[in-house]
């Protein structure tokens, strides 16, 4: 009996048998112009088991987004010369689908629109 079902594949058993490939760790891109916070948010999500990227700039992110495709991007919202809402746009441009975690801080500009 014991050698019929060694016989059998793990579907006719009806056991899943783990993939033995390795997983790719998520990529996360981390924009946000404060070099402290987007390395701590880089750190924090490497231990977290996510493979992070990190851009300081509007112009950064944008190259990053356009030659790697990531599964999260956390966005500061302030980013000096730009505003993070036009990384926002691009990313809609380019047909991104990654969940986006909006991670800001807030100006005293900002705090003053109406």
């Amino acid at each position: 009996m014991l050698e019929q079902m060694s016989s059998l594949d793990s579907d006719q058993q009806g056991l899943a048998v783990p993939s033995m490939a390795p997983t790719m760790p998520l990529r996360l891109l981390v924009v946000d112009d404060d070099n402290l916070h987007r390395m701590i948010i880089c750190r924090v999500a490497s231990k977290a088991g996510f493979a992070p990227a990190g851009a300081a700039t509007y112009e950064e992110a944008v190259q990053l987004s356009q030659d790697n495709t990531f599964d999260c991007i956390t966005l500061d919202l302030s980013l000096g010369e730009h505003a993070g809402i036009e990384i926002l746009r691009h990313l809609w441009v380019i047909g991104c689908k990654a969940p986006i975690i909006i991670v800001s801080g807030c100006d005293d500009a900002t705090a003053k629109t109406p």
